[in-house]
């Protein structure tokens, strides 16, 4: 099976065919709907696009901090944005 986009422009226009090229009568019609079918568990999970790269995910937030603590296994990280990029590092917070 493979998802092929009737309009070039659109992901939300994608439909399923066959390795020849026939449809199979699928598509995916509600994809905010899909992702959170497929991730039940998980209710903050939403739907992105990005036409110009032609492509679509299910994303959910994550706690960074979290993240950095279960990583470097070390508890009290906590995660800081890199000014110049679009990046995050873990780092031990300042004593005070």
């Amino acid at each position: 099976m493979i998802l092929k986009y009737t309009d070039s422009k659109d992901l939300e226009s994608g439909i399923c065919v066959d390795k020849k090229g026939k449809s199979i009568g699928k598509g995916i019609k509600d994809m905010q709907g899909f992702c959170q079918y497929k991730f039940e568990d998980n209710p903050s999970i939403r739907y992105r696009k990005n036409n110009e790269a032609k492509e679509w995910r299910c994303e959910m937030g994550i706690d960074k901090n979290v993240v950095c603590i279960w990583q470097n296994r070390e508890p009290g990280l906590i995660a800081v944005k890199d000014k110049d990029a679009d990046t995050w590092q873990c780092y031990h917070p300042r004593k005070q």
